[in-house]
């Protein structure tokens, strides 16, 4: 069994002219492992916001490593993606 997981859309309160990120529905299978992991961390309302917290943290580290990457390039020549795990 795995968890579907869906980013909703939020609903628009505020009547300012302030805008909003967009977020889009998105579905993505997870093992049962997994979401009983991400559960026992985050809870059940929760798991969403974890998902999103965790790619977004992802992303970032993966930016800082092909930074790093490409900064020992410039000074050492080519850097195979052996040397730099993203």
């Amino acid at each position: 069994m795995s968890l579907l997981v869906q980013i909703v859309p939020p609903k628009i309160v505020s009547r300012s002219n302030v805008s909003s990120p967009r977020k889009k529905r998105r579905s993505i299978e997870l093992p049962e492992e997994l979401e009983q992991q991400i559960t026992a961390l985050a809870g059940r309302r929760g798991r969403a916001a974890f998902i999103r917290e965790a790619v977004r943290q992802e992303i970032e580290r993966r930016r800082l490593l092909a930074s790093v990457a490409g900064s020992k390039e410039s000074r050492n020549g080519a850097v195979s993606r052996r040397k730099v795990k993203l």
